[in-house]
């Protein structure tokens, strides 16, 4: 999730308000010469972003071990907490509760398209899927797809009638693979069956 998500700092850990607003329903005016504009508000909401502290745990490990030349113990230990700390991270900004917890994307959505079925995806249920999204969302450059590595590999394995698959991986290194042009995040705290 960090991947595709921004950090704000704050300087006193207090709640952020943060204004929300969807005006992809209203439309402007056309006004005549002398003639007077109509008004129309415009709906703002407000989430509160909490400030969460997040830890590894404590790793102990003898002084005898970390003063070893053979081995670079301080940068392993950094690295198995930064791993540890990135996990609880991940479950939370995925699968957070929003009150006692960070409120995880999954959470905060709500649902697009139901598949047909409770344990298989079709093409075509990828298709709706893009299209439930309001099209000023779906054509920013930073609208695309997360899903679990369960749930690509149910759209990998999907085929058209010739047996070709429906969706390929990038060929371009560095890229991330695309689905309906837009990029795939892998995120393995999302739910992995269909």
């Amino acid at each position: 999730v960090r991947a595709v998500c921004s950090v704000v700092r704050t300087d006193t850990g207090n709640p952020l308000p943060y204004p929300t607003v969807d005006d992809t329903t209203n439309v402007g005016e056309q006004v005549g010469e002398n003639a007077e504009s109509v008004g129309q508000d415009v709906a703002v909401g407000s989430v509160n972003f909490g400030a969460y502290k997040f830890g590894s745990k404590a790793i102990l490990v003898s002084n005898e071990l970390m003063q070893d030349s053979a081995f670079d113990m301080e940068t392993m230990i950094a690295d198995l907490a930064g791993d540890r700390i990135g996990r609880i991270q991940g479950a939370r900004f995925t699968t957070g509760n929003g009150t006692t917890q960070p409120q995880g994307i999954v959470t905060g959505a709500s649902a697009g398209v139901t598949a047909a079925g409770a344990t298989a995806i079709t093409g075509d249920d990828v298709v709706r899927l893009f299209h439930s999204v309001d099209p000023a969302y779906r054509d920013s450059p930073s609208f695309g797809f997360m899903m679990h590595d369960g749930v690509r590999l149910a759209l990998n394995l999907l085929k058209d009638t010739q047996n070709r698959p429906l969706f390929l991986p990038s060929y371009r290194e560095g890229q991330p693979d695309t689905l309906l042009g837009r990029p795939i995040r892998l995120n393995q705290f999302m739910q992995a069956t269909v």
